[in-house]
């Protein structure tokens, strides 16, 4: 092979070099701008956790607006929820914003979903951030105190409603089930005291 026919070859080879460099080069902006969307999505579904939580806290200390078949109660709460985060940075990124309810007319327990999609690029399109309030109301209208305590999806300790265990779930339950169950008390929420 003389030098003009490996000259031809080496230019012959460069284009596609070129054009596969081109899609390798893509293929990886791609991934390292969805594996940052992602990362970020954790920042987002906490400060949404937060403010829901902060939200709902506001309502649970009037016992009459915790009535799970007022519809009236349930849109004031959607709307101080949807003010709320529409006074903070993530109203930009995010977007269809959703408020829901679900209660049953057994237990006490009212559920707060908060359903939104993310505005950034990643693998997650949408998150569901809920939030669970006990109305510690009785019949007679007069409040009582509560021997609610809190569980997470994967842990083996009940907690205060306070506690930081409880970012990512908080499951209430009483706390005489919780023992039973054999959870045993946060040495957070009560140092090294076992509380029954």
């Amino acid at each position: 092979m003389d030098f003009e026919q490996l000259k031809q070859k080496i230019s012959r080879t460069k284009g596609s070099t070129s054009i596969e460099a081109v899609i390798v080069f893509s293929l990886a902006l791609a991934l390292v701008i969805m594996s940052i969307g992602t990362i970020f999505t954790l920042y987002v579904d906490t400060q949404m956790d937060w403010t829901l939580t902060n939200s709902c806290d506001d309502f649970k200390w009037v016992p009459e607006l915790l009535n799970p078949y007022e519809k009236l109660t349930e849109s004031i709460m959607a709307q101080k929820i949807l003010k709320d985060l529409h006074n903070t940075q993530l109203k930009s990124m995010v977007s269809n914003v959703d408020v829901s309810f679900q209660s049953t007319e057994h237990t006490n327990l009212i559920i707060v979903y908060l359903t939104y999609d993310y505005k950034f690029p990643t693998y997650k399109k949408s998150h569901i951030a809920d939030y669970f309030m006990v109305d510690s109301t009785s019949d007679d209208g007069l409040s009582f105190e509560s021997s609610t305590v809190f569980i997470t999806n994967t842990g083996v300790k009940y907690h205060l409603e306070s506690c930081f265990h409880l970012r990512k779930s908080k499951i209430p339950i009483d706390l005489q089930e919780a023992v039973n169950r054999g959870y045993t008390s946060c040495k957070n929420c009560y140092g090294n005291v076992e509380v029954n």
